[in-house]
């Protein structure tokens, strides 16, 4: 029973801290909306999101490309994207979770075990197609990465948890499990919001409040 309620407290603290999150940020729009707008269009906003069709740049109309010992085949069913993947010997569909950048190239994420996050081999080139762009292609174009390489893709190097979320995040918690090798990272913004650079958004708020009443 204690451990339940343990674990009902930290689900509860989870949201709480989430919800003052996105309160903090609607006061940032509320003063500042002319640089939330543009902020909106920078590479900080789209540093990190959900996969879906308003994020994905790359082409998942079933298309295929081969690299040394790799295939891989990107395409969508019932509105989500995949990518099925041919390598050493065998075959495996993935899910694709998250979206990661998205100029001048876009990567994505699979969840190769619960919490775990790892970048995909093939990347998107987000750049318009005069410039040899709206391809995809591999992360390392000379090089034919097998499973024992420290460069693929299912191992710690291209870890998102460990490697990349700390900087396409804000507020990042790994939550490294040393008993498991898992982990479950957690963050307050899924990209690099305003408090990223701006730090406590709260007392700066409650600040310019309390000097706007009094004028």
């Amino acid at each position: 029973m204690p451990r339940l309620v343990f674990l009902f407290s930290i689900i509860y603290l989870t949201g709480l801290v989430r919800s003052i999150h996105a309160q903090e940020y609607a006061n940032c729009v509320s003063c500042h909306q002319e640089q939330v707008t543009l902020w909106q269009q920078s590479d900080h906003a789209k540093a990190m999101a959900h996969a879906d069709d308003k994020t994905v740049l790359a082409n998942f109309d079933n298309v295929s490309i081969t690299h040394f010992t790799q295939n891989a085949r990107f395409f969508k069913n019932d509105g989500k994207f995949f990518a099925e993947l041919t390598e050493a010997g065998g075959t495996n569909i993935y899910p694709i979770t998250y979206v990661f950048g998205h100029f001048p190239l876009q990567q994505y994420l699979i969840e190769t075990q619960a919490g775990n996050l790892q970048v995909f081999p093939f990347a998107w080139d987000a750049r318009d197609k005069s410039k040899g762009g709206q391809r995809w292609y591999p992360n390392y174009p000379s090089e034919d990465i097998t499973p024992i390489d420290r460069l693929h893709w299912k191992q710690p190097m291209q870890n998102w948890n460990g490697m990349c979320a700390d900087c396409h995040s804000s507020g990042l918690k790994r939550n490294f499990d040393t008993k498991t090798l898992t982990f479950d990272s957690q963050f307050d913004e899924i990209n690099v919001s305003c408090a990223s650079c701006h730090g406590d958004m709260a007392s700066h708020y409650a600040a310019n409040t309390q000097s706007a009443k009094r004028t």
